[in-house]
């Protein structure tokens, strides 16, 4: 959104205008709470991907059992 803001101020073609109605739709958007605040979308990365480290772990510890039983 920054970036849009910054394009918008220093663009004097078409496209800066675009860029600052494209920040103003984001701004209204995150305020209305049809787009979540970073915060929540780190928290939700984070949490997805420990989900896949312990499920990588999981299996590893499967793989392992299951070596030392054929064994």
């Amino acid at each position: 959104m920054d970036l849009l803001k910054l394009h918008g101020m220093s663009a004097t073609d078409p496209l800066g205008g675009l860029s600052q109605q494209l920040g103003r739709d984001l701004e209204r958007r995150m305020f209305s709470g049809a787009v979540p605040p970073q915060s929540e979308i780190a928290r939700a990365s984070t949490a997805r991907f420990k989900r896949q480290l312990q499920d990588v772990e999981a299996r590893r510890r499967q793989r392992k059992q299951q070596r030392d039983e054929d064994d």
